[in-house]
């Protein structure tokens, strides 16, 4: 059983969006502004139409808009010739920011509070192109799926882990609020040198320091006919939740595309929240089990079979799709097994994000070829007064090298340091983040690199009335390298130990600790739960 001290280490500190849509668009007749004209709010604003012509962005590219400010006032007397219309009064220059966060998820909020509590006097710009307050991303493939609240998808409540209720919605003093300003909109491109940004609305801004806090957006399949495209869906955002919670309401039939982290997650969720009215939920990925990219075998087998058995979802390990058809206004799926899966109402695919690095490779910002990413020093400063945080940061930390990482504890982490180093500290990332994640009555956490393709030690607890049963209830899985040092450790049913965790990576990494035998591991991280 976890007990409240471990889950408090768990949960106490428990991902942001902009388009990709940068081609294909259609000018609107309104001409370009600056600052001073573009729509924005306190909170909340209507985005604007994204859409400008082919022709347009031939444009766009060809006249460097963003070698300076004046080049950008240029252009919107350019386009508006080209239009036949005459521009619209603008300011001399655009409006101008201290601070400039482009993001508004986990990161780029927690990177906001620490400027505005560093910089008393600070006016800050957050850019995200979802029409929404900041909020919590974690909840919406977790613990929102275990509410019985009718209401849930307008409520945005549950409960945590002591029973409190909780929200998605982050908190943050009125006060504050009052010196920031959030413009829903995409930022087409910025200019590192310049220290300008240009915004859809057609507005230009200026900063002193910026944040790029742009996540991940999620990846698709490739080859799926037109008809079939309303079927098939991705998971990641608030209005996601909306529509899948509304949907298992009504579906019979809903398959979950990808093994990993949220695939599983979602299937779990899916299956617990329609099971009163026998809501279906299949299960399909390429690898051999559930987690088959992170867990060793035997521990990818028994959770297969335990959201097989306890939750109820049907698992379809070593499958893809072979072909997409709609018939009657349902979806068909032919697997590679040979079966056929028909009558579905919807497909979601989750098969991971992609780092949304397309502004900083439009400036020129180096990305990371291996992680992906934009790359990042140990200040999390990408280049002079540029800075990133959360999923899309590849950083270095002195203890496992340069790496990119996915997880809400990160994010919360790098927010913070970029913005305290915003407001002028000088800050180095040494952290090592968690994560955790629940597969039905199954929980675990971890720290560091669990690659599946690493060495893995595995020390369980034995069940003492059955020493030779194969079930794995609590147990700590040790990552190694070539070398044997530990970079990564899964704690399966085993929590408020992350620290000794860490502990353990640290120790074997900074000094040099090499773990010749597999049964060196067996006392590191101890099973025992810590009561107080």
């Amino acid at each position: 059983m976890k007990t409240a001290i471990s889950k408090t280490l768990r949960r106490s500190v428990a991902s942001s969006k902009f388009s990709r849509n940068v081609t294909n668009f259609s000018l609107s007749k309104r001409p370009f502004t600056v600052g001073s004209n573009a729509k924005s709010t306190s909170l909340v604003s209507s985005k604007t139409e994204n859409t400008y012509s082919n022709s347009y962005w031939k444009l766009f590219g060809s006249v460097a808009l963003f070698g300076s400010v004046a080049s950008a006032v240029t252009l919107q007397f350019a386009v508006a010739e080209e239009q036949k219309e005459v521009p619209a009064k603008s300011s001399d220059k655009p409006e101008h920011y201290k601070y400039i966060i482009i993001g508004a998820g986990t990161a780029g909020f927690h990177a906001l509070q620490e400027i505005l509590k560093n910089d008393r006097e600070a006016r800050v710009l957050v850019i995200t192109d979802e029409p929404v307050e900041p909020y919590n991303r974690t909840p919406l493939s977790k613990e929102l799926w275990k509410t019985d609240d009718p209401n849930v998808s307008e409520n945005l409540k549950f409960k945590d882990w002591s029973g409190n209720e909780s929200s998605v919605w982050f908190q943050w003093e009125t006060e504050a609020k009052d010196r920031v300003t959030f413009v829903h909109a995409t930022v087409l491109d910025f200019d590192v040198h310049a220290k300008s940004i240009f915004l859809d609305t057609r507005t230009v801004y200026t900063w002193d320091k910026i944040l790029l806090a742009t996540g991940g957006y999620p990846r698709f399949l490739k080859g799926i006919p037109d008809e079939v495209q309303d079927k098939i869906s991705t998971y990641r955002y608030l209005k996601d939740f909306k529509n899948m919670e509304k949907l298992t309401n009504e579906a019979q039939h809903i398959v979950v595309i990808g093994g990993g982290f949220l695939g599983s997650e979602l299937a779990c969720g899916l299956k617990t929240k329609g099971k009163n009215h026998g809501l279906k939920v299949t299960q399909i990925f390429p690898e051999n089990g559930l987690m088959g990219l992170v867990f060793p075998k035997e521990l990818t087998d028994y959770a297969t079979n335990k959201v097989r058995k306890d939750v109820g979802v049907e698992v379809l390990p070593g499958t893809t799709v072979q072909k997409y058809e709609l018939s009657n206004g349902k979806v068909k799926l032919t697997l590679s097994n040979g079966s056929v899966l028909e009558n579905v109402d919807r497909v979601v695919v989750s098969i991971g994000i992609q780092p949304d690095s397309v502004l900083a490779s439009r400036a020129n910002l180096e990305i990371d070829s291996k992680n992906g990413g934009i790359v990042a020093n140990s200040e999390l400063s990408a280049f002079s007064d540029v800075y990133v945080a959360g999923d899309v940061a590849s950083f270095w930390e002195p203890v496992l090298g340069r790496r990119r990482v996915e997880h809400y504890d990160h994010a919360v982490a790098s927010g913070r340091l970029a913005g305290r180093n915003m407001t002028g500290e000088h800050n180095q990332y040494s952290y090592l983040p968690f994560f955790w994640s629940d597969l039905g009555p199954m929980g675990y956490e971890a720290v560091g690199n669990i690659d599946g393709k690493l060495k893995k030690v595995l020390v369980f607890q034995k069940d003492e009335k059955s020493p030779e049963s194969k079930e794995y209830k609590k147990g700590v899985v040790y990552y190694l390298d070539e070398n044997r040092k530990i970079v990564g450790v899964l704690l399966w049913g085993v929590f408020g130990k992350t620290d000794e965790a860490r502990y353990a990576i640290i120790n074997s990494n900074l000094y040099n600790k090499k773990y010749e035998k597999d049964e060196d591991l067996i006392k590191l991280v101890s099973l025992e739960e810590e009561h107080h």
